[in-house]
């Protein structure tokens, strides 16, 4: 089975990690079992502390101390003897027997404590009940006879130092004393008042001292439990410091045990791979070795079925195959050699000063000189003057920043003397050091290139001049109709400046829009099938023009732009114009001509009976007005009809002197008829002459088209 580098290194990794980490948890579970011991620990030694302050409020019972501070610290103690009996395992059985008297006496403890407490409450009432009731005694006897006042008052204060000493002195002598007293006071008087306080006083210092007895009997037993809890905390501690010291010397065995196997394996590890790679070195060692001395077919050692023995497997085909790049080598210098002299560029070396050191045989192509003449003499030897201060200056400044010559075009003389154009490109040649050592570069003939390149520019300056000559507007267009060149007339027709047309569309520049126009030619122009016009009518310019476009393809046919032509056509349109406006015209004055032929004819006979009817008619008759309206009418119709021959140009106008006053009065009835009767028509002649030249058919049209 192969086992790669790898997963060699992989193992070895593995298992120190593995090490490692059974390490770090065994060191993590005991110093977790360390802290849960230290908290064990402290937990005690609280309790010890917590029993030291019920100790002080024993000991301060006399001071002012409020009852909830005992039962808080008290309460703090239950609290921690429930935790020491959370303990796992560290106390043992007889410690955890007397954890549980411990709960027990913790009980009784705080009962004796409130016991106490009350007895202290107890003495100091009656030392206060003891000091009203003397104030009371003195006076009852202030009240009493002489004779008796001063005996009685000396008693009682017998009595008084005997309580007080009874309460003092604690001395059970004094109640005795005190008993004989009462005795005495009874045999002196008989006042129930001064008898009941004299055995109120007996009473009490009995009452105080059998207090007494009980205070000193709950502060031995107070004290007795404190001793039993504070021993109790000591063995406890004493026996978790025994647990801990147990388990950190397990700990520091077990972590002491891991460490050394962790060493002793990271040292078998390491002896096993550093003699596994120190046999890979010696056999790279003695394989560089033998590549060095030109051993290309050295034997390779026995190697292990892995990377490392791809590796020296990989040597010995190197080997091999860098003997045979060698001769791929000399195979190629040899061809490359052939090469250089056979393609027609040619190609040269120069020194850091720019001597040349090498030129192929096709210098005698470019400049007529041999190799043999060339090598040792600068490129600058071959130029005229001031070119070769133009060139020696750029060689100097690449040279000085070891930047490479690109595309440099510069001029030789040929040996005849004739101009040749070289366009060389180089690149520098530096040493190990980073020294520029030289150039090394081709040098292409590229005189006929430059001759036709100006050839070339001559007939573009001259097709832009013929281009902006053209007085009709002319613009080069891409696929989407996006201007790129415009003519000088374009400019001046459409007032804009070259760089505010190129770049819009054609639709924008000529009519504003946004999209294509309707009925563009230029699809047809795109793909190339044939020329298009159309006209269209710029709005801003007020003028019209006949837009045409044709394809401009490439060598290969391909449209690559569109010609688009504009000529202005305003006036040619307005000369269309009035061209049709005269053909309209003259037909319409052939058909008034035939109109006006035979509407005289249906006049003749209307003029003529009406003429006949007025003859034979009176001029009182009833409907000569009538007739007369129709002689009239007719008359005027007859007018229509010179106007229309005249207007056909057919009838000649009867020119002779008219009075206007009379036209106007003898139109005025067929005008009032002619505009109805809800118009009132007034007329104001002019009151001195109004006689003119005119054609009185012609005039009373005119009157009529006013109506």
């Amino acid at each position: 089975m192969r086992l790669s580098i790898f997963q060699k290194v992989f193992a070895v990794f593995f298992s120190l990690c593995c090490l490692t980490l059974l390490l770090v948890v065994v060191v993590v579970f005991g110093v977790r079992e360390l802290r849960d011991v230290s908290n064990e620990a402290g937990v005690v030694k609280d309790f010890s502390f917590q029993v030291q302050k019920l100790e002080t409020f024993q000991l301060g019972l006399s001071g002012a101390r409020e009852p909830g501070d005992f039962e808080a610290e008290f309460g703090k103690a239950v609290q921690l003897v429930a935790a020491m009996r959370g303990f796992p395992n560290t106390l043992g059985q007889e410690l955890r027997t007397r954890l549980q008297s411990v709960e027990e006496f913790l009980g009784y403890y705080r009962q004796a404590y409130h016991e106490l407490t009350a007895k202290y409450e107890f003495d100091k009432r009656a030392h206060l009940a003891a000091t009203i009731l003397d104030k009371e005694v003195l006076q009852k006897i202030h009240q009493l006879p002489d004779e008796k006042r001063y005996d009685l008052d000396d008693l009682f204060l017998h009595m008084q130092y005997e309580h007080d000493g009874a309460y003092h002195e604690r001395n059970p002598a004094r109640i005795a004393n005190l008993r004989a007293l009462k005795e005495k006071v009874g045999r002196l008087t008989r006042d129930a008042v001064l008898l009941e306080n004299a055995a109120k006083l007996l009473l009490d210092a009995e009452a105080v001292y059998l207090n007494f007895l009980g205070i000193v009997d709950r502060e031995k037993f107070l004290q007795a439990t404190a001793t039993h809890f504070s021993r109790f905390a000591a063995d406890t501690i004493r026996v978790v410091a025994e647990s801990r010291l147990r388990k950190q010397a397990l700990l520091l065995r077990v972590v002491a045990g891991f460490a050394c196997a962790a060493v002793l394996l990271t040292f078998f590890l390491w002896f096993i791979t550093a003699s596994y790679f120190k046999k890979f070195l010696r056999h790279q060692q003695q394989a560089i070795t033998a590549i060095k001395a030109s051993r290309y077919d050295y034997e390779a050692p026995m190697v292990p079925d892995d990377e490392i023995g791809d590796l020296t497997l990989f040597m010995k085909d190197m080997a091999a195959s860098l003997q045979q790049s060698l001769q791929q080598q000399r195979d190629s210098a040899t061809r490359y050699q052939q090469l250089i002299e056979s393609i027609f560029d040619w190609v040269w070396e120069v020194d850091a000063e720019g001597v040349y050191t090498y030129a192929s045989p096709r210098v005698l192509d470019f400049l007529g000189y041999t190799p043999a003449e060339v090598v040792g003499r600068t490129p600058f030897n071959f130029m005229e003057q001031a070119e070769a201060t133009r060139m020696s200056a750029l060689f100097a400044a690449s040279a000085a920043g070891r930047q490479p010559l690109v595309a440099l075009v510069n001029r030789h003389v040929h040996k005849d003397g004739r101009p040749v154009i070289v366009e060389t490109s180089a690149t520098p040649i530096l040493d190990r050091d980073g020294h520029l050592s030289g150039y090394r570069g081709v040098a292409r003939n590229i005189t006929e290139r430059i001759q036709a390149q100006e050839k070339a520019r001559l007939a573009g300056e001259e097709w832009a001049q013929t281009f902006d000559a053209i007085a009709d507007i002319v613009t080069i267009q891409n696929g989407d109709l996006r201007i790129h060149r415009a003519n000088r007339a374009a400019c001046e027709v459409l007032k804009k400046t070259q760089d505010e047309i190129i770049g819009m569309h054609c639709y924008e520049l000529f009519r504003g829009a946004t999209e294509v126009c309707a009925g563009c030619p230029a699809e047809q122009a795109v793909q190339g099938l044939q020329a298009a016009s159309h006209e269209m009518y710029h709005p801003a310019l007020d003028k019209s023009f006949l837009v045409s476009m044709a394809p401009i393809r490439d060598a290969q046919g391909r449209v690559v732009s569109i010609a688009h032509f504009a000529k202005d056509i305003t006036q040619q349109k307005k000369l269309e114009g009035q061209f049709l406006q005269a053909q309209k015209m003259e037909a319409i004055g052939r058909l008034s001509g035939g109109v006006a032929h035979d509407f005289n004819n249906l006049l003749t006979t209307i003029i003529g009976y009406s003429e006949l009817l007025l003859m034979d008619m009176q001029e009182d008759e009833r409907r000569r007005g009538e007739i007369e309206a129709i002689y009239e009418a007719g008359q005027r119709a007859a007018g229509l009809t010179r106007q229309l021959l005249a207007f056909s140009r057919k009838q000649v106008m009867e020119m002779r002197p008219v009075d206007l006053n009379d036209i106007v009065t003898n139109l005025t009835k067929m005008l009032s008829r002619m505009i109805g009767e809800d118009v009132e028509l007034q007329v104001t002649l002019c009151p001195g002459a109004t006689t003119v030249l005119a054609d009185i058919a012609q005039v009373e049209q005119i009157l009529m088209n006013l109506a």
